[in-house]
This record gives structure tokens, C-alpha cells and sequence, in this order.
């Protein structure tokens, strides 16, 4: 089985995904309504780009264009560089083109040898096997150097290869390196021009090697003066940028939009040949369908195969030889998953030996050292700690080691280095060799560096969000404003929504019971998720509480376009409680407050600052649900709470709620809340400046048709007296004969769950002693008998509800339109 650990029984346990935090957003107001008013861009879409760091119109914009140019000027030696290759095509000396055997280094061979061979050149590639290692050696220099070579370009390598650069100039080669990685810890750099992105500034944009070689080749050809050779540079830009794990932002992410679209239309054989026997639509090519399909192809051959082949694909000019090559390295991919599997079984069985490590080392005899890679990342990514996993040949141990965001691997890697034969790589990946002989020594050292070094905020996975949505929300509209943000990856990660407080809910099973597809239910708001490899990723039992986060796409198939919510991350959510927030009166003093001064009557008395009111809502729940999950103290403003509150308790918490007739009494409860939510309208314009006037902060008209009409019914039970009074009248001529005075209360508050509105109640009272039919102490409730002595029209109680009765109802009505 080869070399595993050696741990104490009792260290062996299960391994479990741990669970994972996730980090909501907060929220910037005035940038979030800046790009609402200024870009016309949708609320959900405004939040994305201020949580980016893209908070004002100029930068969303220059964004959203990604039209960014490579800063050549971080390139180091690449002017030299083309003035010694134009030199070299004028006096046709042969130039050998050294690369590697993954895509990246592939790409960069294939665009170095087409771009340079297309202005002139005589071009010999040349890409190792995995078996001869990473990167230059002295044999494939002395290869080279018998071939004819006179000069020796090294792409995505050497940067650390001194001795073999030294040997090159020894054998007459002039050295060119075009690559992107770490030079060796001492610092030494071998003696050569080299064009290298973030070599005298770390800071800069990092690039794949092929986007640093088409950089060359377009210099090569200015400095020749003629046009750059079409031969596929932005498509292999955009290929190695997305598989090498590059940033994409800045110039980056204008590489691969660009070349997303040139790959629709790539006149590279090869590259044709591998879309179509991948089955992709040549015309919606993704991120990730580079990443996750035409990439690992690639890959294939320098993985299970020969890495020669991926480069004939490549470069050949054959329709028909790169469709027999396309077949060769789909075959290849299919070796690797098997392979892949093969490994991952027994690496997750070794892992398990010691479930606590905070860095894992695995090994093994029996593995193909060409899916290591593929094998470290997935338990990296699975249960979120360093891994490096090793495939163990005789004396050696070649390996590959894979971080968790945010932890640097390659200064892990330095700290082992007496015990490695040689590394290097990036912070997030990198490759290693060491004797057989060292791994239980750098089993126990990497473990305890990873333990010292590993912050504890990078001990559980983080998911973060960009915006907060319901599920009414999650559609193909959205969806294709979002689309705007690709392409995503490294450094522009899918926007991640999340839905607060859902239930997952008929689940039906996908792929052999790996995946699921679901209903995300909040309230009576549905809408369609998936989850692929669902173990993983639904931490949470079905139907109950879940925190949900997922990408929105957009699912091509057949010739349609659908929503699909692709579900990152679900676990367990606590519903926050609501609290009810009521004017300091009770419902008989609020009675007596009515009879003296009807709800809606005076002038508002502005006392404090009006609050900002917020450009554009997107539904009373939403609007809440995304002012909870950024932090601030939230009111909402509605018609009923008894009635209103059912509805709202289990679909959204953590923020109070009171009504309309709280806001008219007692307007100054409105002032202890950062943000304050009109989930139903007012019954007037009054009550509307009243609710303004509570600042400082924002205010958030919530309503829509349905809220409009709930708070009209209201509206009517509070004013329209006509329809309450015979009632009415009836349960006092019963409380006259009661004898205990909250019996009396009792009957007058009415039979119903909930007690009649004070409002009607008053109005009702104003009317029956106007007309002498009812008298009612409300100090001690009593309540005296008269004698009708008019008709209705002859109340002016009766009159005034009715002015307001149909005051109400025409405001509410104006707002339907706009609802």
C-alpha cells in the first residue's frame, strides 16, 4: 500500500465535512442607490457590485466593460526579449521553445512556436513528460543545444533553473524565460532575460505564462513592424488563465472575455477538435467549460498519457489528425477519472487514520503521479485543510499540495525545505520531490507547520455572500443581469445570493443519489434549487430551517434557457424572533386618545432630521431580510400587527414591527431604528411624513399591490363604522347588564380573536352618544342607555368617518398604480 502513516489507534476517526461560516454582506447605502439611480442596474445588482468594492458608477462601469489592457511595463526584460527574437528571425537562427506538460504549459509552448514561426521564425517545441520532472533540465538543454538550437526560450519554467540556464550559456544558447512562478528562496535568478509579471513587483497582477508569451509574441511582431500573427493567442490566454487559477481581474479578466469569444470562432484545429468531442455549445462557451472540460483534457495527456500529445493537438494544421488526437485525449480524461478515483478512495482512507491533523500527508505506491493534483485539491476542498499527496516510486516521492483560501502553501513548503529534494509553486498550489526515505519526516513537519502557521479565521470553510434574495426573486431576469459579472473564477468568484431561513423541501435524487434537485421554499416563495454533490454541500436536514447559499445561472439545454440555483452551501438557521413594538398605551387609553384626536388629524410635528429614502425596494420581505442579514436595526411599519405577525414569523426575524396607529401616537419609537421598512402603506399623507421625519437613517417604501389592498381592508375595518355598529351596539346593551367592569371591557373589545380596532371604537362611541342612543364611561366602564334621537347623517362623528373612510380609500387607490 506503501508508506502511510503511523498514528495511535485511538487517533483514527471519521472524517467529516466541517461545517461552514458564512459571511453575509454589509450593506452601503448611499453607493448601493448611487448605482441604482446612475447605472439603472436592479437593487440585488447594486448590492453585488458595492460588496466587490465596486461602489461608484465610474468603477462598476470600467468593470463591467473589461476592456483593461496588460500593464507590460511590470513584464521585466520583455522589450530585450523581443529585440534578441527579432534579431534571431532576421539571421534565421533556429529557437527552441521549452515548456511543461500541464495547460498552461501547453498553451504558452503552442502560442510561442505559431506566434514566432508566423513572423518568421524557425521554431523547435519541446514539452517534458511528467516522468522527466517539472521544469528545465540539463538533459533537455543538451537536447536542444544537439538539435540546432541557438536560442532557448523556457516557458512556465525557469525562473529557478540556474544551473540549467548556466549550462545553456555554456553550450551558446542566448536564454529567454518566459514564466510566472516563485524564483527559488536564496533569491538566485539565473543569468537570462526574463519576462516575468511580478518579478520586480509581487504586487502586480499575477498572469499565466501564456498570456506573458502572447505579450512577447505581439512585441516580437511590433518591434519587426507588421500585425501579430492570428494564431489563437487570446483563446490559449484565456484556456491557461482559467486552468492555471489566475486572478480575474484587471487585464486578466479582459483576456478571457476576449477570448471566450474568439474561441466560438477558433480557426485552431486542435482547439475545435476538443469542443466538439467534449459536446460543448460552440456558442455559449463558460469559465467552465474551460476549466472543467476542454482544460482537463489537456491535462489528460501529461497526467495518464504523453504531454506530446496535447501539444500535436495543438499545433497541428489537420481537421482530421486533430480529431483522431481530440479522441486520444478524451480517451486519456477518462483513464484519469478512473485513476483519480482510484486515488482519492485510498488518500481519503489514509486521511482518516488522522482525522485532527491540520495539514495532511498522504502517499502511495499504487498512484499515477498524473492525478496527485486533482486528488490534493479535492480533499483540500472537502474537508478544508492543506493537503499534499504523494505518489511514491522507488526512492521518490513526487507530490502535489493544495491549500485552503487564504493560506499560503508555498512559504509552508519553505519551512520543510531541508527535507525536499526541490519545490515550488504558488500560494494556493504547488509541486515538490523528496527521497522516500524523508516523508514520515515531512509528514510530522508539515503538519506542524500548517498547525503554527494556519490562522484560526481559515480553519473553517467561508462562504461569502453577495447579496441577500428570497426565492421570489431567484429568476432568469436576475439571472442575466448577474451574467454581466462573467467571467467569473479566481479573484472574481460567481456571485454567491443567499436565501435566509428557507426549507429545503421535495427533494428528488440526481446521478446515482450524488446530487439532488429541490424545492427552497420561504413563506409561500418558491423557486428551484440543485445541488451537486449533495452530501457536501446540504449540511441541513430536509424541511427544516436552512441558511441557503448558491450561484444563479443560467441552464442552456435544448435549446432553452432557465433560472438553475446551484446550491454552494446549506446549514442549519435559527428563524430570529420579531418583536412587537407598540406606542406605551393600552387599548382603552388608545380608545380615549382616538375620541379626543382622531388618527390622521394635525400637522406633523417634525422634530427630527427626514430620513434618505431608498432609490428603489424590491418587496417588504426582501428589503428586510437584506437590512437583518447587514446588521442594522430594522422596524417595519404595518397596517395590523395581530394579523400582520403570522404571516411574517418563520419567513423572516431579527427586526421589530409596529403599526400605523404606533407611528400616528407615538412617532418618536421610529427614532431608535438605523433603517425603518414600510411593509404596507399608510392611509394618508400625514401618516407618510409623519414615518419621514424619524431620521437619521433610511426609509424603505415595501408595499406592493397585494400590501396595498391588505392595508385598504384595514382601512375600512377602522373607519367604516356602518358595517359595526348595529353589532356593536348590540354587545353594549348586553355589557349594561354585566356586572363586573372587565367583564364589560371584554364584551365591548368584541368576540373576535382579536379585539376591534380602537380607532372604530371610538368612532362608533362619538356616533351613539351624538345621537343619544349610548352612553359610555371609560373610566370605570360603564355604559348608560338613551333613546334615539336622529339619524345618521345627523352625527358629525358619523360624517367625519366617513370623510375619512373615503379619504383612505382614494390615497390607498392612488397607489395601486405604482405598486
Amino acid at each position: 500500500m506503501g508508506v502511510a502513516a503511523r498514528v495511535e489507534p485511538e487517533e483514527v476517526g471519521k472524517l467529516e465535512t466541517p461545517a461552514a461560516l458564512i459571511d453575509l454582506p454589509t450593506i452601503d447605502e448611499p453607493q448601493s442607490a448611487a448605482l441604482v439611480t446612475g447605472l439603472g442596474v436592479s437593487p440585488i445588482m447594486a448590492d453585488v457590485l458595492v460588496s466587490r468594492g465596486l461602489g461608484t458608477p465610474e468603477a462598476a462601469t470600467a468593470f463591467l466593460s473589461a476592456n483593461e489592457p496588460v500593464d507590460i511595463s511590470q513584464l521585466g526584460d520583455l522589450d530585450a526579449a523581443a529585440l534578441l527574437l527579432q534579431n534571431a528571425i532576421a539571421e534565421g537562427l533556429p529557437i527552441a521553445v521549452h515548456g511543461d506538460y500541464d495547460c498552461d504549459g501547453v498553451a504558452s509552448t503552442t502560442a510561442l512556436t505559431r506566434g514566432l514561426a508566423g513572423l518568421g521564425a524557425t521554431v523547435i517545441p519541446r514539452v517534458p513528460e511528467r516522468t522527466d520532472g517539472y521544469g528545465l533540465s540539463l538533459k533537455a538543454v543538451d537536447e536542444l543545444a544537439a538539435s540546432g538550437a541557438k536560442v532557448l526560450i523556457a516557458v512556465d519554467c525557469g525562473v529557478t533553473s540556474v544551473e540549467e540556464v548556466a549550462r545553456a550559456r555554456e553550450l551558446g544558447l542566448d536564454v529567454v524565460i518566459v514564466d510566472h512562478h516563485r524564483p527559488r528562496p536564496d533569491g538566485h535568478l539565473p543569468e537570462a532575460l526574463i519576462v516575468h509579471p511580478t518579478l520586480s513587483n509581487p504586487q502586480a497582477l499575477p498572469m499565466c505564462a501564456t498570456a506573458v508569451a502572447a505579450e512577447v509574441v505581439r512585441h516580437t511582431a511590433l518591434k519587426i513592424g507588421v500585425e501579430t500573427p492570428d494564431v489563437g493567442l487570446p483563446e490559449l490566454s484565456a484556456l491557461a488563465t482559467v486552468t492555471d487559477v489566475m486572478p480575474l481581474s484587471g487585464s486578466n479578466r479582459s483576456l478571457v472575455k476576449e477570448g471566450l469569444k474568439a474561441l466560438s470562432f477558433t480557426r485552431n484545429p486542435g482547439l475545435s477538435a476538443l469542443i466538439e468531442a467534449s459536446g460543448l455549445d460552440r456558442a455559449n462557451l463558460s469559465v467552465r467549460d474551460l476549466g472543467w472540460t476542454i482544460g482537463p483534457r489537456i491535462n489528460a495527456a501529461g497526467r495518464v498519457r504523453a504531454a506530446g500529445a496535447a501539444l500535436d493537438l495543438l499545433l497541428t494544421d489537420s481537421p482530421e489528425r486533430a480529431a483522431e488526437l481530440a479522441g486520444d485525449l478524451q480517451a486519456a480524461n477518462t483513464e484519469r477519472r478512473l485513476l483519480q478515483q482510484e486515488a482519492r478512495i485510498g488518500a481519503e482512507a489514509q486521511a482518516a487514520l488522522t482525522p485532527k491533523s491540520s495539514g495532511w500527508v498522504v502517499s502511495s505506491e499504487l498512484w499515477h503521479p498524473g492525478v496527485i493534483g486533482i486528488v490534493a485539491g479535492g480533499l483540500a476542498s472537502t474537508f478544508h485543510r492543506p493537503v499534499v499527496a504523494l505518489a511514491v516510486s522507488g526512492e521518490t516521492a513526487t507530490g502535489s499540495v493544495r491549500s485552503v483560501p487564504g493560506y499560503d502553501v508555498a512559504a509552508a513548503l519553505e519551512q520543510c525545505s531541508d527535507l525536499l529534494e526541490r519545490f515550488g509553486g504558488h500560494a494556493a498550489a504547488a509541486g515538490l520531490t523528496l527521497r522516500t526515505e524523508h516523508i514520515e519526516a515531512f509528514r510530522e513537519r508539515f503538519n506542524e507547520v500548517v498547525r503554527d502557521t494556519l490562522p484560526l479565521n481559515l480553519r473553517r470553510p467561508r462562504v461569502r455572500v453577495d447579496a441577500v434574495v428570497t426565492p421570489g426573486e431567484i429568476g432568469l431576469t436576475l439571472a442575466e443581469e448577474l451574467a454581466q459579472l462573467e467571467p467569473s473564477g479566481e479573484g472574481n468568484p460567481p456571485v454567491n445570493l443567499a436565501v435566509q431561513a428557507a426549507r429545503l423541501e421535495r427533494p428528488v435524487r440526481m446521478g446515482e443519489g450524488k446530487h439532488a434537485r429541490f424545492a427552497i421554499s420561504v413563506g409561500e416563495m418558491t423557486a428551484m434549487g440543485v445541488a451537486f454533490n449533495a452530501r457536501e454541500r446540504l449540511q441541513v436536514a430536509w424541511s427544516e430551517p436552512a441558511d441557503v447559499v448558491g450561484n444563479l445561472e443560467i441552464n442552456r439545454w435544448g435549446g432553452k434557457e432557465e433560472p438553475r440555483f446551484s446550491v454552494l452551501r446549506a446549514v442549519p438557521a435559527e428563524v430570529a424572533r420579531i418583536e412587537v413594538v407598540a406606542a406605551q398605551i393600552d387599548w382603552l387609553d388608545h380608545v380615549k386618545h382616538e375620541l379626543i384626536n382622531p388618527s390622521g388629524s394635525g400637522a406633523v410635528a417634525t422634530v427630527l432630521p427626514p430620513r434618505q429614502e431608498a432609490a428603489a425596494v424590491r418587496g417588504g420581505v426582501a428589503t428586510i431580510s437584506r437590512l437583518v442579514a447587514g446588521g442594522y436595526t430594522t422596524l417595519a411599519v404595518v397596517a395590523d400587527v395581530p394579523r400582520r405577525l403570522p404571516g411574517l414569523q418563520g419567513v423572516v426575524g431579527g427586526f421589530s414591527v409596529c403599526d400605523w396607529a404606533t407611528v400616528a401616537l407615538s412617532p418618536e419609537v421610529c427614532a431608535r431604528f438605523e433603517r425603518v421598512v414600510l411593509l404596507d402603506p399608510p392611509t394618508s399623507p400625514t401618516l407618510l411624513e409623519m414615518a419621514r421625519t424619524t431620521g437619521p437613517g433610511w426609509i424603505y417604501r415595501g408595499w406592493g399591490a397585494a400590501e396595498v389592498r391588505f392595508a385598504l381592508k384595514v382601512h375600512e375595518y377602522d373607519t367604516d363604522i356602518d358595517s359595526q355598529l348595529r353589532p356593536f351596539f348590540r354587545d353594549l346593551r348586553a355589557a349594561s347588564g354585566q356586572r363586573q367592569g372587565s367583564e364589560r371591557l371584554r364584551t365591548i373589545q368584541g368576540p373576535g380573536r382579536h379585539p376591534r380596532s380602537a380607532v372604530a371604537v371610538a368612532g362608533m362611541l362619538s356616533v351613539l352618544q351624538e345621537l343619544d342612543v349610548a352612553k359610555v364611561d371609560l373610566d370605570d366602564i360603564t355604559v348608560e342607555l338613551g333613546k334615539a334621537t336622529g339619524d345618521l347623517d345627523s352625527s358629525l362623528s358619523w360624517r367625519r368617518a366617513q370623510a375619512r373612510l373615503e379619504e383612505g380609500r382614494t390615497f390607498l387607490r392612488s397607489l395601486t398604480s405604482t405598486a
